[in-house]
């Protein structure tokens, strides 16, 4: 997912690229989603929200963050979908 949202035009560049630019609900990239602490807050900020959320995890998410932050997703029985910003 890109942030190019009001940023000189970007996000018209990019959709002009082929790209498909994602608004997320939560911003979540200052918060490393690297420990089942990180996970399980993650997971009340999503489930307090309901409904549909897109969140942006930036590039600090780890395979232990993410995949405690899955599973505990799953067991309460919540989908979750991986976005991309590129047109397929």
């Amino acid at each position: 997912m890109s942030l190019f949202s009001g940023i000189g035009g970007l996000d018209l560049a990019a959709e002009a690229a082929g790209f498909c630019p994602l608004d997320p609900d939560l911003d979540r990239a200052a918060y490393p989603l690297s420990s089942t602490g990180a996970a399980d807050t993650l997971l009340q900020r999503v489930t307090s929200r309901g409904g549909e959320v897109t969140v942006w995890l930036g590039d600090s998410a780890n395979a232990a963050g993410l995949g405690t932050f899955l599973s505990a997703a799953e067991a309460a029985d919540d989908r979750c979908l991986a976005m991309t910003e590129t047109v397929s």
